[in-house]
């Protein structure tokens, strides 16, 4: 993967020994690669400010309200919700791991599979400054990846794939497991709030921008790691879907 990323042009570099262990604060890898463009957001704080700035800019943002159906409207189309109709020049599929059936077709592109997540106590400063001491985050590389990041009230959230949103009785179990594999000195009292959500995977693990028709886009499959740079969008694409030029 190094070598492949590198000779794309990826700011790339591969890292083991004392110099992960310093830049991780686990013993748990012996290698690693380092991706200086890489980064993470708070999703939450994320999409308020996307909301705070599109409605200054005029749009109007409605929730709970889910699309029932869209159909052509001369050269527009009518998106129909169980409060009314709206229509427009151009429709955006963003649904990923919540894709349903309004869009036929576009839930069989992807595999939609569950996050779970689990975030410390507060830790004190000596914890907390022990692990990812340059506020880098981590994901590892096995079938079932464990990740983790920092955030800023002095708390380590931690996740991996799992079998229910609400982040059941045995995906909490996985989580206690995987968090003292990585960082030995947490257990499970020290993770203090659990949650889930769906991912949308790939079959090729690169995102998908789909174009089924004019006015129509599509985008999703982000395979757990939001919006990413890739060399060239992949090329699955069943049910007549066909990439953007």
């Amino acid at each position: 993967m190094h070598q492949g990323w590198s000779e794309y042009g990826l700011d790339i570099s591969f890292i083991e020994g004392q110099a992960l262990r310093d830049l991780s604060g686990t013993d748990a890898y012996k290698t690693a690669t380092v991706v200086k463009s890489g980064g993470c957001i708070q999703p939450l704080s994320y999409s308020r400010e996307l909301a705070r700035v599109a409605t200054e800019q005029g749009a109007d943002i409605y929730s709970c309200s889910p699309a029932i159906s869209v159909t052509p409207d001369n050269r527009q189309w009518q998106v129909t919700t169980p409060a009314g109709k709206v229509t427009s020049d151009w429709v955006l599929f963003c649904t990923n791991g919540y894709t349903d059936d309004t869009l036929k077709g576009l839930k069989q592109t992807i595999v939609p599979l569950i996050s779970v997540q689990a975030v410390t106590r507060p830790l004190s400063d000596a914890e907390y400054n022990a692990i990812l001491p340059e506020g880098h985050t981590l994901s590892d590389t096995r079938r079932v990846i464990y990740y983790c990041r920092k955030d800023n009230h002095n708390r380590l959230l931690f996740g991996s794939l799992g079998m229910s949103e609400q982040c059941n009785a045995a995906d909490r179990k996985r989580l206690h497991k995987a968090i003292h594999h990585v960082f030995p000195q947490f257990s499970a009292a020290d993770l203090d709030v659990y949650w889930g959500g769906r991912l949308a995977f790939t079959p090729e693990v690169l995102p998908h921008l789909h174009e089924p028709a004019p006015g129509i886009l599509a985008g999703l499959g982000y395979n757990g790691r939001g919006w990413q740079w890739v060399p060239s969008w992949a090329g699955f694409w069943p049910n007549g879907y066909r990439k953007s030029p």
